[in-house]
């Protein structure tokens, strides 16, 4: 125990130490050197790009590594490569230049009239619908504000708000290992319906659903590996059929509804709430499946011990509300 409380305030004041240092003389140049060198792996290749001299970065960088204590990058004949401390100084000089972005823009926004700027990611398949009405209730609530959405993958969506590029992510629930550093609230369960083409679709809510045929049909699919894609194939596997080869591949839901809309023998596995969002931009219609759907819950994620702001609490709440009425009541 005496020992264990030692290394605790040796660590204590080895961190106290390095957070002076810190304070008092790190600048955001430091902040964009860390980053630009991870980016090219050269010190002459920043300098070119920054139109400075390489002795210049050069003091730079060893401005940074004495304020650590520590050498940040080894250098070769080749060029610059982090160490591991440098691998989380680069990390984290990443998302203090995100939040000094994030920072800048909130001024321009308020200076401009509006209370806030929110910088929100969501799922390629999430209803826009549902997306919008939680924008405009939220403006009804604070006023206008800027709204920023990114569309992109799981994946990718939790790595942008892990580097402070967004505020909060609107994505499937990954297992609990994979996100212990966030905080997540699940919002739905998505149920599954099919979308085709109208004449299709009137034949095909005329019978059982029979995966054999289904399974003979052209398919629009997300790219392979996404979890939509992965559990459309799981289900066909689940009833003893062999999964389609995908007629396509794509995230943009634009293509499906074009794609649908031209040819009846095409047909995609959506979220039913998408596919509603589909049928009042193309012309196409869904048919409902009751199915035991594998697909992951829709959660929304947001750093923890991060308090929100009064605007991003305002579209947090609206958010819940309606998907309150609109998935648990269905």
């Amino acid at each position: 125990m005496l020992m264990q409380e030692r290394t605790t305030d040796r660590l204590t004041h080895t961190a106290l130490d390095t957070l002076d240092r810190l304070r008092s003389r790190l600048k955001a140049r430091h902040l964009n050197l860390l980053v630009a060198l991870d980016q090219y792996g050269s010190l002459s290749r920043v300098a070119k790009e920054w139109g400075v001299t390489q002795p210049y970065l050069t003091q730079a960088l060893g401005e940074v590594e004495s304020m650590v204590g520590a050498q940040l990058f080894t250098r070769a004949r080749g060029g610059v490569t982090p160490t591991p401390l440098g691998a989380i100084a680069v990390s984290r000089a990443a998302r203090l230049l995100a939040d000094l972005e994030d920072w800048a823009n909130d001024m321009a926004a308020t200076q401009l009239g509006y209370s806030k700027r929110l910088n929100i990611g969501v799922i390629h398949y999430l209803s826009g619908q549902l997306l919008c009405d939680t924008l405009t209730r939220t403006r009804e609530q604070i006023g206008a504000f800027v709204f920023s959405v990114e569309e992109d993958t799981s994946a990718r969506l939790l790595q942008g708000l892990r580097e402070h590029r967004l505020e909060a992510v609107v994505t499937r629930a990954w297992g609990a290992e994979q996100v212990r550093d966030l905080h997540c609230e699940i919002l739905f369960h998505q149920r599954p319906a099919r979308v085709c083409h109208p004449k299709t679709a009137r034949q095909l809510g005329k019978r059982p659903l029979d995966w054999h045929e289904l399974a003979g049909m052209d398919w629009l699919l997300p790219p392979a590996g996404t979890s939509l894609g992965v559990s459309v194939l799981d289900m066909f596997l689940r009833a003893d059929e062999m999964p389609p080869v995908p007629a396509i591949e794509t995230h943009s839901l634009k293509v499906v509804g074009r794609m649908i809309e031209r040819n009846p023998s095409m047909v995609a596995l959506v979220p039913a709430d998408v596919a509603q969002d589909l049928s009042a931009r193309a012309q196409v219609a869904s048919v409902a499946c009751n199915l035991d759907w594998p697909l992951p819950p829709v959660a929304l994620y947001r750093r923890q011990g991060v308090p929100d702001s009064p605007t991003m609490e305002a579209f947090v709440r609206t958010l819940k509300g309606l998907c309150r009425e609109r998935f648990e009541a269905g």
